[in-house]
């Protein structure tokens, strides 16, 4: 199957109001560009510390979940499969309330195909409409709308939701069924770990060879084996103590991990996205779990295999 992609410039309905669970260092930009977007916005988080740009924006912050149930869209943006199910389908959840007429819920965070299709099966016996609709991306990518969004979902939940995902990433892609676009994440996922983890390996040979981190950055960004990626990345790789956050090693490590779940499940062999595995690990064991991907370079990198 050929598919959709979409950068759109529909102008969002007025009235339609959404739901968000989970504004957290991602979360929290997509909701302030869909609250700009002109679409009424009811947050709920009960970890987020409270947000002036949100309250600023005129998002509504709720304290219990079932609250989001009087919305017509609701959009979670959680950590993983077990977290999203919980919120929605467990005791006193989302999903145990009353909802509007033809719900629709999109699961954002990266869930694993797994996770999205038993979410997909509830919310089907339920009689609402569902997408998982993961984002590649950094947290500054998601603050300018930039991420790229992979959808799963059956067609006409595609059509109905994409002004929405439009109003939070530049690109659209619809790639098929439910699970297909934790899929298409997880796959992004994986090439990003091998670039990140080349980047440090190029990085550091070329400065135990003598040469400047700074100078092997200018040689790489002219070389064949530039990208997108080793672009934006450039001040956290040259800065990694002074740089912001834009998706930290516990991120990613809880991604390969998903990546390895998949593969195993669908008898593929991976050597680079195991070995990409191996060094999300010990650099979660060395304590840069909150650190930017970028700082495995501080990493002795005897010790990384």
């Amino acid at each position: 199957m050929q598919p959709d992609v979409s950068v759109a410039t529909q102008t969002p309905e007025s009235d339609l109001r959404i739901g968000f669970l989970g504004a957290g260092r991602m979360g929290h930009p997509m909701v302030i560009n869909l609250a700009r977007a002109g679409y009424g916005v009811t947050v709920y988080d009960p970890f987020a510390a409270p947000s002036a740009e949100l309250e600023r924006g005129g998002v509504t912050r709720v304290h219990d979940v079932r609250e989001l149930a009087s919305t017509d869209y609701s959009i979670s943006m959680l950590p993983n499969g077990p977290l999203t199910y919980d919120a929605l389908f467990g005791i006193d959840s989302l999903f145990e309330t009353p909802l509007t007429k033809n719900h629709t819920h999109i699961a954002m965070g990266t869930l694993g195909s797994v996770w999205a299709g038993a979410l997909s099966e509830q919310c089907a016996s339920k009689g609402i409409g569902f997408a998982d609709a993961t984002v590649s991306g950094s947290v500054s990518m998601a603050e300018s709308a930039q991420l790229s969004c992979m959808v799963g979902a059956e067609q006409d939940v595609f059509e109905r939701i994409q002004p929405v995902l439009a109003a939070m990433s530049r690109t659209q892609f619809h790639v098929g069924r439910a699970g297909s676009g934790s899929t298409m994440k997880l796959a992004i996922a994986a090439l990003l770990a091998a670039v990140n983890q080349g980047i440090v390996e190029c990085l550091s040979l070329a400065e135990s060879g003598g040469i400047s981190r700074e100078l092997a950055y200018d040689v790489l960004s002219a070389s064949a084996g530039a990208s997108t990626y080793s672009g934006y990345k450039r001040e956290a790789f040259l800065d990694p103590d002074g740089t912001p956050v834009a998706a930290s090693v516990a991120i990613f490590a809880k991604d390969i991990a998903l990546v390895e779940e998949e593969a195993n499940a669908l008898g593929l062999e991976l050597p680079v996205s195991r070995a990409a595995s191996a060094v999300l690990r010990h650099a979660l064991e060395s304590g840069l779990g909150d650190r930017d991907l970028a700082s495995i370079i501080t990493l002795n990198s005897n010790s990384v295999y």
